[in-house]
């Protein structure tokens, strides 16, 4: 089984501006999808309420890494600091999508998508009881 490969900065542009370094497997792309659906709604409203100001790099939110830490989704970003005070709003609604992602991703199967669970002792993971089966190596191969 190998992960779907997704080309975030192409389909996220505004989310992604910048690139974006991923580790996680394809179970979870549905869970991102969703999240950048909704953080790309924000920031096509705050850009076009400023787009001279969000020219500038230092002005631009942007994703950074999503990862697999603990069995969850992490998701690192930057967001501009006079957003925090200017547009608390919109902030709030970026926070909660990816509040949101990392929290459905405990409970959703990092391999298939399917219902899961958080597994382990040592290495935590979050599978479906099919796929708690198996061991994936770096490639996404099971063996």
């Amino acid at each position: 089984m190998k992960p779907e490969a997704v080309d975030w900065q192409t389909k996220y542009p505004l989310a992604c501006s910048e690139g974006i370094d991923t580790q996680f497997y394809s179970g979870w792309n549905k869970i991102v999808c969703d999240m950048f659906d909704k953080i790309e709604v924000v920031l096509k409203d705050m850009y076009n309420l400023e787009p001279e100001r969000s020219q500038e790099r230092e002005n631009r939110f942007w994703v950074g890494q999503i990862k697999e830490k603990f069995a969850g989704l992490r998701v690192y970003a930057d967001i501009p600091s006079f957003w925090k005070t200017e547009y608390q709003r919109e902030c709030d609604l970026i926070q909660e999508a990816i509040n949101t992602a990392e929290s459905l991703s405990t409970e959703t199967c990092e391999v298939c998508g399917a219902e899961g669970k958080v597994v382990g002792t040592r290495w935590l993971s979050c599978r479906c009881v099919r796929c708690a089966e198996y061991k994936l190596t770096e490639s996404g191969n099971t063996i």
